[in-house]
């Protein structure tokens, strides 16, 4: 599994977009399947639209270097070794998404509302903030269906609106668990590729990416931090709709009055 990783960084490093298909669920649901891969093929597309507008150049190769093991005279085994500190050892804060086991026996719809309570309030855990409209994704993936139809939709919004009323969520249409703390998360390794859309970054986790950079850098130019950014998500090239959303969550920053601007650079706000 390590030299399957390295290889598809290696790939991805020279602007290769990735999509696995396994071999199980091509063969127990191939439409669902399909229809992943043309998804899959629609958001290359936009993606790499995106990265034609912003002149998009592939990061710099994975440093690796080589290590030889002689077994015998006649077998000599090489191995590949990520270079210490390099950009894609594994410590990034990729992106995890739930995965569990449920009742595939009853259909998402006829599962009782305590139990798709149950189901929504572990995708919260594991994911939270996260969009209704990536919770219902979810539910749908792990039942290994295609797509989500009105009946499972609405399955799930009852599910999620028990969920607070007992207090396990709260939110809307961004939804945590209380106290769960907010993080940034690299998304360019995701199956789901829906949590590339720039619409279902959570605002919350928008603020704290922002806010990271500002403080790493003693604040940062509005371009430059927009760019840092959508990096720091996971992506390669930042797309026009991309680039809305980050600087509106700029602005929702400056209206709370927790950054201003100095000069050419955004800065946090020092309390008088």
């Amino acid at each position: 599994r390590d030299r399957d990783r390295l290889r598809q960084q290696v790939l991805e490093a020279h602007g290769w977009i990735i999509h696995r298909v396994w071999s199980a669920d091509w063969y127990l649901r191939p439409q669902a399947a399909l229809k992943k891969i043309e998804d899959a093929i629609a958001l290359a597309r936009a993606e790499w639209s995106a990265r034609d507008e912003d002149g998009y150049k592939p990061a710099r190769a994975v440093p690796v270097s080589f290590e030889a093991e002689q077994i015998d005279a006649d077998f000599e085994v090489v191995t590949a070794v990520m270079e210490a500190g390099s950009a894609f050892v594994s410590d990034r804060n990729l992106y995890v998404e739930a995965d569990f086991p449920v009742n595939r026996a009853v259909e998402p719809h006829e599962t009782s509302l305590a139990q798709m309570t149950a189901y929504v309030v572990q995708v919260v855990q594991v994911e939270g903030p996260i969009h209704l409209d990536e919770i219902t994704a979810r539910i749908r993936i792990l039942w290994g269906l295609g797509r989500a139809g009105s009946r499972i939709r609405a399955a799930v919004e009852r599910a999620v609106t028990a969920a607070v009323q007992h207090g396990l969520i709260l939110g809307g249409p961004f939804y945590s668990t209380p106290d769960q703390a907010v993080v940034g998360r690299d998304r360019s390794m995701v199956t789901s590729l829906s949590l590339r859309k720039p619409e279902v970054l959570p605002p919350a986790e928008i603020d704290h990416v922002l806010l990271t950079i500002i403080d790493a850098n003693y604040g940062a130019g509005r371009d430059d931090l927009v760019q840092a950014a959508s990096r720091a998500f996971g992506f390669s090239a930042t797309s026009a709709q991309l680039k809305e959303v980050l600087k509106a969550g700029v602005g929702r920053l400056e209206a709370a009055g927790v950054v201003t601007v100095r000069g050419d650079l955004i800065v946090r706000k020092v309390a008088a």
